[in-house]
């Protein structure tokens, strides 16, 4: 039994919708599910949350957590944080104790990044205060990952939660300290306890390898590409031992960059994470 791994939910070729994704997490021995608003809910819809809680809770799968694309880069902000807010309600329902949303998303250039930051900061710190009280009401507590250019390495991810000023989780993403050139060791060595929950993603990075996309840069230029678990850089096993031996008892859910055909590479993935939880 696959217990403490999760599918992301991520379209790949054998899903195409979130009950697919649930019927092969049950398949898999999975018991939960991380999902984003893609498929069958790319916009918050409460109806569709029911079925799928329904269908989850027959086929023996919960829902972990429930991520969503979010943009606080703009002038008005108060479009994101209600539909931020809908996907909250969405979460409810779903029984989610977790719901993560980026901040800064879509990938801007570190140019606009550092143009814009005060403002950039100070809005995504507002949005998250009013969504993490918001949460409270319904039970659902904001995590939130080191991401992109602003809120992402030891220093800047931890100025941001203490600007925040909220009890937010820290969902632990293994591949995008890269982002900022940072390798993951010392992010986990200043937020590890608070750390509830993980994303399992490898990446490419350096130069830029022949024949790949070159729309994915570093703070410093480098080249950024998630791929599936073992075709990057990321040594996993290490990382997955110290978070256990810290006593980390969440999910581990699987972020999956791949080619067209990655079902084998999704397989060898939980074949992997398998054995070293079972340790």
């Amino acid at each position: 039994m696959n217990t403490r791994i999760a599918f992301y939910a991520r379209p790949f070729p054998r899903v195409k919708s979130w009950f697919d994704m649930i019927d092969e997490a049950a398949k898999q021995g999975m018991t939960a599910i991380e999902g984003f608003t893609n498929m069958d809910l790319t916009e918050p819809d409460l109806d569709v949350a029911k079925k799928l809680r329904a269908y989850a809770d027959e086929k023996g799968v919960k829902f972990c957590c429930l991520s969503c694309y979010c943009n606080f880069a703009l002038e008005n902000t108060d479009d994101q944080i209600k539909r931020m807010m809908d996907f909250i309600d969405v979460a409810a329902i779903l029984g989610s104790p977790y719901f993560h949303h980026t901040l800064v998303a879509g990938y801007p250039t570190p140019d606009y990044v550092l143009a814009n930051w005060d403002a950039l900061f100070e809005n995504a710190v507002k949005a998250v205060r009013r969504l993490y009280d918001y949460g409270q009401t319904k039970n659902v507590r904001l995590i939130y990952e080191d991401q992109g250019y602003m809120f992402n390495g030891v220093v800047n991810y931890g100025k941001f939660l203490d600007a925040v000023g909220r009890n937010v989780g820290v969902l632990l993403d293994t591949g995008n300290n890269y982002n900022v050139d940072e390798e993951l060791d010392g992010f986990l060595e200043a937020y590890l306890p608070r750390v509830c929950h993980v994303h399992i993603k490898d990446v490419l990075y350096g130069p830029t390898p022949e024949g790949m996309p070159d729309n994915l840069y570093t703070l410093k230029g480098n080249y950024f590409w998630p791929v599936a678990m073992g075709e990057g850089i990321m040594d996993h096993k290490k990382y997955v031992s110290r978070l256990e031996n810290a006593g980390y008892t969440g999910f581990y859910a699987l972020e999956y960059g791949a080619p067209t055909d990655d079902s084998p590479l999704m397989d060898d993935t939980i074949e992997t994470l398998s054995s070293w939880l079972a340790r």
